[in-house]
């Protein structure tokens, strides 16, 4: 599994975040095997709902990625717990604890066939998303479907896939932490500079005085989408960051 936090040489999107990334091929199959023996009792009720082998191999590749970042602040791995469902078994942002009492920041992971990424995020008034697709097609109606004309044009011209738009929106929204349904044709991809995106929502979706930046990064396998929500007071526009972008690849 491969470790990063920003730092300060990087800029500001990448400050303060420490995100995990685990190839699928890289999970221990003792963990596949003996889920008891690391997770928690209310995660094991969690996979407990995963029936399809690739999702319950998946999710378990996730939280294995989320848990063995948090380590990083210590402890142990049953010390920290990641529930993504609430008690009526709806879906809820990851909540983080540790020895059974809440830990402050912002927590996120995705996952798909090939990767499970997670990123940790400490700072007040901000919150991160992230999202990883493999690198597949996509059926000719997906763009239409899901994007406004105007979207598939900015992204003909800033060279991204439609499945790396869906991963902006993605992230986006899970960074946005609203509340709301995930509902792509009420959000607005535009292109910022570089592998930098931007995302706004039409009225009502989420509040007008916050900003969600997104970067892509191409790794050999995927492609990830990570999105910082900022108050707009303190929202800057900033270029990419070459040397975190090589971390990931």
């Amino acid at each position: 599994m491969n470790t990063l936090r920003g730092t300060a040489n990087d800029d500001r999107f990448w400050k303060e975040l420490c995100i995990g990334v685990l190839a699928s091929e890289a999970l221990p199959p003792a963990c596949l095997a003996q889920p008891d023996s690391w997770l928690t009792g209310r995660e094991r009720a969690e996979l407990a709902k995963c029936q399809a082998s690739t999702r319950r191999g998946e999710w378990l590749a996730g939280r294995y990625c989320a848990k063995g970042l948090l380590l990083s602040r210590g402890g142990a791995w049953r010390d920290w717990e990641v529930l993504s469902r609430r008690p009526n078994g709806l879906g809820q942002p990851p909540q983080v604890l540790r020895n059974g009492q809440r830990v402050g920041g912002c927590l996120t992971l995705s996952h798909s066939a090939s990767l499970s990424v997670a990123a940790f995020l400490t700072l007040p008034e901000e919150s991160v998303g992230v999202d990883v697709v493999d690198y597949e097609p996509t059926s000719s109606g997906f763009e239409s479907m899901w994007f406004s004309h105007s979207e598939i044009v900015e992204m003909n011209r800033s060279g991204i896939t439609p499945l790396e738009g869906w991963a902006v929106k993605e992230a986006a929204f899970k960074a946005a932490r609203d509340g709301q349904s995930f509902r792509p044709r009420r959000m607005t991809l535009s292109h910022l500079t570089d592998a930098c995106y931007r995302v706004d929502w039409s009225s009502g979706q989420t509040e007008r005085d916050k900003a969600v930046e997104v970067r892509i990064v191409r790794t050999s396998r995927a492609s990830i989408a990570f999105a910082r929500c900022y108050s707009l007071a303190r929202h800057h526009t900033f270029s990419q960051s070459p040397a975190m972008a090589k971390c990931l690849g």
